[in-house]
């Protein structure tokens, strides 16, 4: 009797599986299965319980009866080895995912930890979680399971984390929200929003967002999502900034805030500090260096706004960096320099 999909899922649960390997490797052998032998070799390789070539042939048998519903038949000769035809990318079980697919969704799992905190993350981990369980069982060291992919910043997320998957959500849907917002010591306003885009920095969530309510010419702002309160459906319109772009919004700043009132100046420094660092790792997209010819003197130049953020950035590499131009920035450097100074001594 010819054997069916839920023959084998059902009934042989073990045969299920290693049918499932099979056709994955199969599919995606592009010619490298020459022979049974390292068909059988590879096929061993990624089940937990090692078969013979005659139980091999039975599942070639088994497979061959699976896909003459399709139309395809299971060929092979040494030159093309083990292939499909007449399309040698067919796959059977193509609800299945193979272990190219497993491992990029939990690559995925680790990278969504970026949203520790938020119901986001715990859905999406429950379904890649159920995604792999209902697979096939690979036989990898501790499992896929146990693996960590990554392994990132595990410092707590921020209370603001909380409206990540409710704002998400409004982005999509365009909605407007009342918002009762509180910033750092400043008295508790209430504003109608159209939330943009969400951005993460240092481990804290900030939106940008259409301000309604905002009594400036430039009506699109960053908050922090830590200092919101409470949200709720507004009855305003979505409004939607044409002066606003995603991609420039943050073009020429440092960390997260967009400064309206300026404009972005050309900052020159000279670093004799960590200098691999920053030449791996520019401190900003406009970054252009040149090295020195002896390699101790890395003269950078980038454009950006002049904020407390920048002068932040410049004190954290001490004395090894020093401003260039513009001369207030570096009179201003200098300045807070001899105050640490006067403070010690």
């Amino acid at each position: 009797m010819p054997i069916n999909k839920r023959n084998v899922k059902t009934n042989t649960i073990n045969t299920h599986e290693r049918l499932v390997i099979l056709d994955n490797i199969i599919s995606t052998s592009l010619g490298n299965l020459s022979s049974k032998k390292l068909l059988l070799a590879k096929l061993n390789r990624l089940i937990p319980d090692k078969i013979s070539s005659r139980t091999l042939d039975i599942d070639l048998s088994n497979l061959r009866e699976l896909i003459k519903a399709d139309k395809v038949a299971l060929d092979f000769n040494k030159k093309e080895g083990y292939h499909y035809i007449p399309d040698k990318g067919y796959r059977y079980f193509k609800d299945s995912i193979n272990d190219e697919e497993k491992q990029l969704l939990l690559l995925a799992s680790s990278l969504f930890s970026v949203f520790e905190g938020t119901p986001l993350q715990e859905k999406f981990s429950t379904v890649v979680e159920r995604i792999i369980s209902d697979s096939i069982t690979v036989n990898t060291v501790g499992g896929w399971g146990d693996l960590k992919l990554l392994q990132l910043d595990n410092i707590k997320s921020s209370s603001g984390s909380k409206w990540v998957s409710v704002l998400l959500e409004a982005i999509y849907e365009k909605s407007t929200f009342k918002m009762k917002y509180k910033g750092f010591g400043k008295a508790t306003k209430i504003k109608n929003i159209c939330p943009y885009v969400l951005k993460q920095y240092q481990k804290r969530w900030y939106m940008v967002a259409y301000d309604y309510d905002c009594t400036r010419e430039e009506k699109t702002n960053v908050f922090a999502l830590d200092c919101i309160e409470e949200l709720e459906l507004s009855q305003k319109d979505y409004f939607t900034d044409s002066k606003f772009c995603a991609e420039d919004y943050f073009k020429y700043s440092i960390g997260v805030w967009h400064w309206h009132e300026y404009k972005p100046v050309k900052v020159e420094l000279e670093f004799t500090g960590s200098i691999e660092a920053i030449m791996a790792s520019p401190i900003h997209g406009s970054q252009k260096a040149v090295l020195s010819d002896d390699g101790k003197t890395l003269s950078v130049t980038i454009e950006v706004y002049q904020s407390p953020e920048l002068e932040t950035l410049i004190r954290s590499y001490g004395s090894g960096v020093r401003v260039i131009s513009p001369v207030d920035l570096r009179e201003k450097i200098l300045e807070d320099a001899r105050k640490v100074i006067d403070g010690i001594v």
